[in-house]
């Protein structure tokens, strides 16, 4: 893949990057995206329509601007930190992304400012004509990890998108070559180079169904995610063949579903080894389980007839 700038997908990035005051940071999340939807998300870059604050608010009687103003002035970090999550919060809730956006920028913690960008990024890709601002608020967060995961929902929402784009009809087969192509091509997902994404469509095509791949994405974004196994994109890949080829839907929905609860703080706060072992074995019960249930119910047939 041609890898571009933000700034030369479009004229508007310029005018996000003066706004934010932010070109320590060098532009890089549209070239994450999916060669498909760049168009797309170009569009909705341009359709939000930044203006620098101090222009947007001329005079200067909003007070959310105000508590704004007096939440990045604040001297300590912490105290700083606390004051600015509160503007986020209130701008979310009013759906002022600017605001939001340009207050999260000025928070010091690399942890907390991640935190409250990530909060952007999901309230934007939820509120209708605010998925530019979902691709601002990821550009800015600091740390590969925590910036790929926010990129994959905003893959997610334009993969969601396209295909809802086409509801009335079956996917043609150079609609499904497009979209296997983008999964394995994306950096956000497989990474694959244009050669090797090619040879990756031509085989699944070949050898298998667009509803399995369905399946496949689903399970490899589920292992390649920091938030839940955090494998990397070969480790990810392995995974979801093996579930693809050896389990059913249901005993991955039994096994993600025990996972997350067992790896959570607020669940059984194990390690990613521990639970993904612990899920593995109720999947196994599952299983066990479903054979006793069959074989009886067979026993029960031959004993009636």
């Amino acid at each position: 893949m041609n890898l571009r700038t933000l700034a030369e997908i479009a004229g508007i990035i310029a005018v996000i990057i003066a706004f934010l005051q932010y070109s320590e940071i060098e532009p890089n999340a549209l070239d994450k995206i999916p060669e498909l939807y760049k168009a797309a998300v170009s569009k909705d870059i341009e359709a939000i329509e930044i203006k620098p604050l101090d222009e947007k608010y001329a005079d200067k009687n909003n007070p959310l601007y105000f508590q704004y103003k007096a939440a990045i002035a604040i001297p300590g970090s912490s105290s700083k930190s606390s004051a600015i999550s509160k503007v986020v919060k209130v701008a979310l809730e009013v759906k002022d992304f600017e605001i939001a956006i340009a207050a999260a920028k000025e928070i010091s913690g690399s942890s907390s400012k991640t935190a409250e960008l990530r909060k952007i990024v999901n309230v934007a890709l939820a509120t209708e004509g605010s998925a530019g601002f979902a691709v601002v608020a990821a550009e800015l967060i600091p740390g590969s990890s925590s910036k790929t995961s926010a990129l994959n929902k905003i893959v997610e929402f334009y993969d969601e998108q396209y295909l809802n784009s086409r509801p009335a009809k079956e996917l043609s087969s150079f609609e499904k070559y497009k979209l296997i192509y983008a999964f394995s091509d994306s950096p956000t997902y497989v990474n694959l180079s244009a050669d090797e994404a090619k040879k990756f469509t031509e085989d699944w095509l070949k050898n298998r169904d667009y509803q399995s791949f369905a399946l496949f994405k689903e399970y490899f974004i589920f292992a390649d995610s920091p938030s839940n196994l955090n494998m990397s994109s070969e480790e990810a890949v392995r995974f979801s063949f093996q579930w693809l080829e050896n389990y059913t839907k249901e005993e991955f929905d039994i096994y993600s579903e025990t996972f997350i609860f067992a790896d959570s703080p607020s669940g059984m706060s194990m390690s990613t080894g521990e639970a993904m072992a612990f899920s593995l074995n109720k999947v196994v019960e599952f299983r066990s389980k479903a054979a006793a249930n069959k074989s009886s119910n067979a026993d029960a047939e031959s004993a009636g007839s």
